[in-house]
């Protein structure tokens, strides 16, 4: 049986989740500040950014073999979990260039909070080093990880869930991933499908 909703349900749980999200940037912002700088910013996934992302498949032609695209488009991946209130949605700018957007969900228990989607700005990025291209891309991806993975860790203690997760992690970053924590592998099909974090107080 399909489930009633109360009228303003829908809208007060998108509020509410809307300033965990908020509460989690401010938390999390200062320290990241303190690593990467003050021009280091956070965001929901804006317009601007997806314009901003939606310049990003044509810089992967330029890019040297080894490097793919991955193969979600961003727009229709936010329309689609902006139909969920409980959801992870970040932008992470900095100088005003977008350098890496994360979308992920609560579970309905608000158990487990988890990154679906995640990618790096695939040239010029300005959290990177000065150094061979294959080794600034992974260097980009990490870099975007650390905050992504910082804030998901925030956004769970937030709303006290027990556990954290990355959902089919790039094989090449599993082990930089269980560095930071996210040592409990899921398996699939023979694949590791996702790995898991337990939450501890940030």
């Amino acid at each position: 049986m399909k489930k009633i909703r109360k009228p303003g349900t829908h809208r007060s749980t998108e509020e509410k989740y809307r300033k965990i999200r908020e509460f989690a940037r401010s938390i999390l912002l200062p320290s990241l500040q303190g690593i990467f700088g003050s021009s280091l910013s956070l965001d929901e996934i804006t317009p601007s950014a997806l314009a901003q992302a939606e310049t990003w498949p044509s810089m992967y032609a330029r890019l040297r073999a080894g490097v793919s695209q991955p193969g979600w488009v961003w727009r229709k991946e936010l329309a689609r979990f902006r139909k969920r209130p409980r959801r992870i949605e970040l932008s992470i700018w900095f100088e005003g260039n977008l350098c890496g957007l994360a979308l992920g969900r609560i579970s309905d228990a608000c158990v487990v909070a988890s990154i679906h989607y995640l990618e790096g700005r695939p040239q010029n990025h300005p959290l990177s080093g000065q150094i061979a291209l294959l080794a600034t891309r992974y260097l980009e991806v990490v870099a975007v990880a650390i905050i992504a993975t910082r804030y998901l860790e925030v956004v769970a203690v937030a709303i006290r869930a027990r556990h954290v997760s990355l959902e089919s992690p790039v094989p090449g970053l599993i082990a930089h991933y269980k560095e930071l924590g996210f040592v409990h592998e899921v398996h699939k099909k023979g694949h590791i499908a996702r790995l898991i974090k337990r939450v501890e107080a940030v």
